[in-house]
């Protein structure tokens, strides 16, 4: 059974405000093509990266509850906070990394930091205003 790749980014605008983007590839297929733009309360360059990777995780399970996921970022922070290289300490992430944990319960999973270059379409994603 093939797996699917879940690649997801983030940005801050300079009005405190963020959004992010998701995208899920399938068998060489965009499933998912996804971005959100987060109020500025929420805006935080950490909190629309986990945001990105939450809802493309849900997506995933939603759609697909039995297909392996390679998931892609380049934040360096989600991604090693999400395997355990990086303890999360921050209250305002801790429900993030839970919830994503949650959804992954049960699913051949792993994630790799990339480089932004090789993030470029979810990056793009983030940037919609």
């Amino acid at each position: 059974e093939s797996s699917l790749s879940l690649y997801f980014d983030g940005s801050c605008f300079p009005t405190g405000s963020a959004a992010y983007g998701a995208f899920v590839v399938k068998d060489g297929d965009t499933v998912l093509h996804q971005h959100r733009f987060l109020e500025a309360a929420e805006g935080t360059n950490n909190i629309a990266e986990w945001g990105g990777l939450v809802a493309g995780l849900r997506h995933v399970r939603e759609q697909y509850p039995d297909r392996p996921i390679h998931i892609f970022g380049d934040s360096q922070l989600v991604i090693y906070q999400l395997t355990g290289k990086y303890v999360c300490k921050k209250e305002h992430l801790i429900p993030y990394l839970r919830e994503a944990k949650q959804l992954l319960e049960g699913a051949e999973w792993k994630a790799e930091w990339v480089r932004r270059d090789k993030n470029a379409e979810a990056d793009a994603l983030s940037k919609v205003r």
